[in-house]
């Protein structure tokens, strides 16, 4: 097992003959006890826009250095085939595995939430919660003679249907993250609707 204390340290030992966790010199406080298994499943972090780089961690606990273990990462309520796998390895008791979400038309208007199983031989563990993937559109406002447009209030007509409203900055340039996947309509409030993909 692994005791964590209050303040953050780590004890590791085995339960008595009773089954029971036997430490002496311990503060008085809550503490979090973590049996032999894969624990603390997590993604880091938990909201990413397409193309972003995140990490997915587990915690294993009374398992050998440098065994093998599976993360499968499913969009949340479909967990029958995963839309990815990787394989890595325990290093000082963490696995640790990337992941990068690329563009599915089939998650069109959406922000799909995904989540992963860790495995590592008998040993299972799900994220505790999603990750939150969303889009980004990124541009920038100039006139016909290419110089800088200013201030630029405009409109944007979102993949799911909705509205999103904001302002350039003073270069006229924008950027919105967290938008649902898909093709993004933008108008400037003095000119016509633009397609962003």
């Amino acid at each position: 097992y692994e005791l964590i204390l209050p303040d953050g340290t780590v004890k590791k030992g085995s339960l008595d003959g009773a089954g029971k966790v036997r430490e002496d010199d311990i503060d008085v406080g809550e503490a979090t006890i973590l049996l032999e298994g894969l624990h603390l499943a997590r993604w880091e972090p938990q909201t990413a826009n397409v193309g972003d780089e995140v990490e997915m961690f587990a915690r294993g606990v009374g398992l050998p250095e440098g065994g093998n273990v599976d993360f499968d990462v499913y969009v949340e309520g479909l967990e029958g085939e995963p839309l990815t796998s990787a394989q890595t390895t325990l290093s000082d008791g963490v696995a640790r595995a990337s992941f990068t979400y690329e563009y599915d038309e089939n998650h069109e208007g959406t922000t799909p939430r995904l989540i992963f199983h860790a495995k590592a031989g008998d040993y299972f563990a799900r994220s505790s919660s999603p990750l939150t993937i969303g889009d980004r559109v990124r541009g920038r406002f100039q006139r016909r003679d290419g110089s800088n447009a200013g201030i630029v209030h405009y409109t944007m007509k979102l993949s799911d249907g909705t509205e999103r409203h904001g302002a350039s900055d003073n270069d006229g340039r924008f950027e919105e993250e967290g938008l649902p996947l898909g093709k993004i309509l933008v108008k400037p409030r003095f000119g016509g609707w633009i397609e962003q993909g």
